[in-house]
């Protein structure tokens, strides 16, 4: 596979994440938002959760998020676009998948006025695909970057 195809390949899967959880996030709003399927027993369930704060529900401004968010997108797109040149896949597919999940939380909170979290772990949190992809993104990004792996 070339180099082109392999970005473009990455270009692809951010997309499909991005519109995946989009749609698991309308339909949870628009049709089933009362809902709460018991995936392993109380532990872990599908279940709606609006949150209006940050990462674990810290409080914090709107405004200041959105704000925060585009600005914060429009510098790693250019991050992204940069890994891209050098053809550092890796590392350009953690950009992306970092973009496409703060897009579709920030798409929340312009449509909704909060971000729609659909997996709740007892005892821990409620999230959604969008912050995994944001949180496995930061760690590959940390790791890469922390000089044990290029790549």
């Amino acid at each position: 596979m070339s180099a082109n195809s392999k970005k473009m390949s990455a270009i692809a899967v951010a997309c499909i994440f991005f519109l995946i959880d989009r749609l698991i996030k309308i339909i949870f709003v628009d049709y089933y938002n009362r809902l709460e399927i018991k995936l392993i027993g109380d532990y872990f369930k599908l279940k709606l959760t609006m949150n209006s704060g940050i990462a674990f529900g810290l409080p914090v401004n709107g405004l200041l998020i959105i704000g925060a968010t585009i600005i914060i997108s429009i510098v790693l797109l250019f991050v992204a676009v940069k890994a891209y040149q050098k053809e550092r896949l890796g590392i350009f597919t953690a950009w992306l998948m970092l973009l496409a999940g703060a897009f579709s939380n920030l798409a929340d909170r312009l449509n909704y006025g909060s971000v729609v979290d659909y997996f709740d772990i007892s005892y821990f949190s409620v999230f959604n695909l969008a912050d995994i992809a944001i949180t496995i993104s930061i760690a590959y990004l940390i790791i890469n970057f922390s000089g044990r792996k290029k790549r």
